[in-house]
């Protein structure tokens, strides 16, 4: 019964979300057309790559958020334990159906399935804002998901559930003692960032900053994106250090994706003494400005 009530739920914010795009058009706005086409497909390497270098054009801003960021997580370490006791004495069979079926297959199955309606929609409606937030949402989607490896092999830390006292300071490092297929399993813990949390802020983020117009959006994207993090929390499987840094990382990738691929136009009509006419505002990767007469 739970479970059939969580796919009614999963079905109304799906078609919530697709029915927001509707009233989300703006009338002013010409947005660029994304499709399945080879310069697409060719970004997800080009996006890669510039995501990968792009550290090394920070501004001091950009660090003091970076730095800023990694200080908040390194202090929430020296809380993993108290939190995962605190979490743990939730624990109802209640409570995991409705993190099981309402904010786990976020990182997942839910997430994939609001982008393939977004594209549908698109597609039936002809609106190119919906097909534009499904691609944009399967690439981060997907580039999240291969670039949080880095972190989970590099640093191999210790899930909440292994071993009989769980310790959130067990760094194992990126090399085995050997490299037998037995070893290996056992050896790659991978909770540090969560996999799940960074892959539905990736997505979160797309949706929220294409209808930040739309308060609704953000709020409505957001609050679920961070339910599935504290989801990964209550269900042990993750560290709470492993659910921020994963929310922050999945939230810039989003970000560093749309961006990248923010081609829209804002048009602008205008009128005095001498002459009238539009002004066209576009955005690729840098702000740019024409007049047009």
């Amino acid at each position: 019964m739970i479970k059939k009530a969580y796919k009614y739920l999963f079905i109304s914010l799906i078609l919530c979300c697709v029915n927001l795009s509707i009233f989300a058009q703006d009338s002013d706005t010409v947005y660029s057309r994304v499709s399945f086409n080879k310069p697409y497909f060719k970004s997800y390497l080009t996006d890669t790559r510039d995501l990968l270098i792009f550290p090394v054009k920070w501004d001091k801003k950009d660090i003091i958020t970076f730095s800023s960021t990694c200080l908040v997580i390194g202090g929430l370490f020296t809380q993993d334990a108290k939190i995962q006791e605190f979490s743990q004495g939730l624990r109802t069979p209640k409570l995991d159906s409705i993190s099981k079926y309402g904010f786990e297959p976020w990182g997942g199955i839910y997430s994939m399935s609001s982008m393939a309606l977004f594209y549908l929609h698109g597609t039936i409606f002809k609106n190119d804002r919906s097909k534009r937030v499904s691609m944009l949402g399967l690439k981060s989607f997907l580039v999240s998901a291969m670039l949080v490896q880095i972190p989970k092999h590099l640093f191999n830390r210790n899930r909440p559930y292994h071993g009989d006292s769980p310790d959130p300071m067990v760094w194992n490092g990126p090399i085995p003692p050997d490299f037998e297929p037995e070893t290996l399993k056992r050896f790659y813990k991978k909770s540090f960032f969560s996999g799940h949390t960074t892959s539905i802020f990736s997505v979160a983020s797309i949706i929220a900053t294409e209808y930040r117009d739309k308060p609704i959006v953000p709020i409505l994207c957001y609050s679920i994106a961070s339910l599935t993090g504290i989801s990964r929390i209550y269900d042990n499987k993750h560290w709470a250090s492993d659910v921020l840094g994963g929310a922050a990382f999945g939230w810039a990738i989003g970000k560093f994706i749309y961006h990248q691929n923010n081609w829209n136009l804002n048009i602008v009509p205008y009128s005095n003494s001498n002459s009238q006419g539009v002004t066209v505002y576009y955005t690729i990767k840098q702000a740019k400005t024409a007049t047009m007469e």
